[in-house]
């Protein structure tokens, strides 16, 4: 507040010049120049370009530090001047560097150059090597398409007589499961299952006189698995028909034995499977 009144009394002149005075002093923009100088500065070209030529990146380097100096202190043509020097100082630098990573470049390629020249030749070789074989092996290619010949024959018969052999095994799996359901008299307690299995069976038998082994193989499976379906569904029937037909002949055997006792009267009582002999004794 009393800084305000203090301004409002001084003369209008007092004021310009106090305006005029803070303007002077504030910081003008970086010249483009100094700012191009520090973006090189930070480039990695910038870094090896030091170990190939120090002396003039440090010669760069006090540029761009007059530069920054001359700019801070407003005065802007040193600035630039101090700047483009340094730019070039350090391009130099930089080129420098290039130009023996170039050489570095053209000496590697060179090496690999011979190298390549010396492999190049070791193929040749080898290949001349194979070349030679080649002819060898075109004076033996009858013999050996011959060869080839016969073995694929061999392999074939070799096939044909496995197919056979597992055809013949699946069939007799086929025939003696369904043997297996004879003796629970599946084709009585399971009629359906064992017809499809005795046609599939003789199916199987009739396309392996065809020489047809996968669908003969095929066949004789379906066969195999219905006799076995017709054994599960029989086999309780069967026992539950044996069981009842050793009860039957025990009552048999009891009603006569019954009937041989002088004054009883024998009378039976089949109720399913339970036989029951009813003994009436005189008194």
């Amino acid at each position: 507040m009393k800084m305000t009144k203090i301004l409002s009394v001084l003369p209008l002149s007092a004021t310009l010049v106090l305006g005029l005075l803070s303007q002077g002093c504030a910081l003008k923009p970086k010249p483009s120049e100094l700012e191009a100088l520090e973006r090189l500065r930070a480039t990695p070209a910038a870094s090896a370009a030091q170990k190939r030529a120090p002396a003039l990146v440090k010669s760069s380097d006090e540029l761009l530090k007059r530069s920054q100096e001359k700019w801070k202190s407003s005065d802007l043509d040193e600035s630039i001047d101090a700047a483009l020097m340094g730019q070039a100082k350090l391009k130099h630098a930089i080129a420098l560097a290039d130009q023996d990573a170039a050489k570095r470049r053209i000496a590697k390629a060179e090496d690999e150059l011979e190298d390549l020249a010396e492999e190049q030749q070791k193929v040749q070789k080898e290949l001349d090597a194979v070349n030679e074989t080649i002819g060898l092996l075109h004076q033996t290619a009858q013999a050996r398409e011959e060869q080839k010949a016969l073995e694929a024959q061999l392999e074939a018969e070799k096939k044909l007589a496995a197919d056979k052999a597992e055809t013949a095994e699946k069939i007799s799996a086929a025939e003696l499961a369904i043997k297996t359901a004879d003796t629970v008299q599946a084709a009585n307690f399971a009629k359906a299952e064992y017809a499809a299995a005795t046609e599939s069976l003789a199916r199987a038998m009739a396309e392996l006189q065809k020489s047809d082994f996968k669908s003969a193989q095929m066949s004789a499976d379906i066969a195999k698995k219905k006799a076995e379906q017709a054994i599960a569904i029989a086999q309780p029937l069967y026992a539950e028909k044996a069981k009842s037909d050793e009860n039957r002949a025990r009552a048999d055997a009891l009603t006569r034995e019954a009937s041989a006792i002088a004054g009883v009267t024998v009378r039976r009582d089949a109720r399913g499977m339970l036989q029951r002999i009813v003994l009436t004794i005189p008194a």
